[in-house]
C-alpha cells in the first residue's frame, strides 16, 4: 500500500521501472542552455523583426500580438492602433 500511495502522492502512477526511466528522460535530452537560448532568440527574430524580405511589422507575431490587444475589426482607428502596435511590438525584437 506504502508503494501505491507514493506514486498517487506525486501524481503519476507507474511502475517503478517507468518512474525510473522518467526521472532519465531529462539528463538524455537535455540541451545546452547556451544553445536553446540562442535556438529561441532566432526564432523569435524571424518571427516579429524585420529581414531583407519583410519589414517586421507585417510578420505573423506583431500582428497576432495587435489582433489580441486591439481585434481584428475593420474600423479605421482600430486599424491604425493595430499597425501601430504591430511596429512597436517588432520594433523590441529588431533593436535587441
Amino acid at each position: 500500500m506504502a508503494h501505491r500511495e507514493k506514486h498517487v502522492q506525486l501524481g503519476i502512477n507507474a511502475s517503478p521501472e517507468m518512474r525510473a526511466t522518467m526521472q532519465e528522460l531529462p539528463a538524455r535530452t537535455r540541451i545546452p542552455q547556451s544553445v536553446l537560448f540562442r535556438e529561441s532568440l532566432d526564432i523569435l527574430r524571424r518571427r516579429f523583426a524585420h529581414d531583407d524580405v519583410t519589414e517586421g511589422y507585417r510578420k505573423d507575431g506583431p500582428v497576432s500580438v495587435a489582433k489580441f490587444e486591439f481585434g481584428d475589426g475593420e474600423d479605421p482607428d482600430q486599424r491604425e492602433a493595430r499597425v501601430l502596435r504591430q511596429r512597436e511590438v517588432s520594433d523590441l525584437l529588431s533593436t535587441s
